[in-house]
């Protein structure tokens, strides 16, 4: 399948595409469940530059849409990435609905998988525009990843705000010094650079409310 995707794509035999897919879909093993198999058609599609085959596909088999890339266990990314890498909001609008969990998706390409917490991104980590932004907040992408369980750490720097929102528009709610110590409950899915580091905004609990400060300014794997 990942030999032929490319070759009928980039070869002016286009019009195979779904109908390939389709046959696919009927031939392969779905005991397996929808991470197991090659090179995602979708993906494919979308990296030749072929959208409307990719918004084509995703209409005629929508079961390709969790498909991953697969060279090895969990080492590629689901059709979703391929999307936002694009920064194509009809391809995005397309596969958005098809997905009915956004914590469980394969979003990092394999050596992405490598250096990252696989825990710690979902399509607004790679959103490259404020209209995709919009639209992924829309359908509900938490702009929030969640912790699992709560992690405590300290600050490394002093002086700190705490404020009401990820962001340098929140409101002020307090400051944070060198050595005390908190409580993270999650992070930003967006990245921001600020002071010349990129990373994301900590969620804490301070005074009993939800808080926020900037990653640089805290120790943030400490158990």
């Amino acid at each position: 399948m990942e030999k032929i995707f490319p070759y009928i794509l980039c070869y002016g035999y286009k019009d195979y595409a779904v109908p390939l897919a389709k046959a696919f879909e009927i031939l392969k093993d779905k005991s397996y469940g929808a991470r197991d198999i090659f090179n995602n058609p979708i993906g494919i599609a979308i990296q030749t530059n072929n959208e409307d085959i990719a918004l084509n596909l995703i209409k005629a088999c929508p079961y390709m849409v969790r498909l991953v890339d697969h060279d090895g266990q969990f080492d590629g990314c689901e059709s979703i990435r391929w999307a936002l890498d694009a920064d194509s909001i009809e391809l995005t609008e397309a596969i958005l609905p098809l997905i009915d969990d956004y914590d469980s998706i394969c979003i990092y390409h394999k050596k992405e998988m490598n250096e990252c917490d696989f825990n710690d991104a979902n399509p607004l980590t790679f959103s490259r525009s404020e209209e995709m932004d919009k639209l992924l907040l829309k359908h509900g992408v938490p702009e929030i990843i969640k912790y699992k369980k709560n992690r405590t750490s300290h600050m490394i720097d002093s002086n700190v705000n705490v404020r009401s929102k990820p962001g340098l528009t929140g409101d002020k709610l307090g400051k944070l010094n060198y050595g005390d110590k908190i409580v993270i409950t999650g992070q930003s899915a967006k990245r921001y650079n600020i002071d010349n580091y990129n990373g994301s905004w900590i969620e804490i609990e301070f005074n009993g409310q939800k808080g926020y400060i900037f990653e640089k300014y805290v120790y943030k794997w400490e158990k």
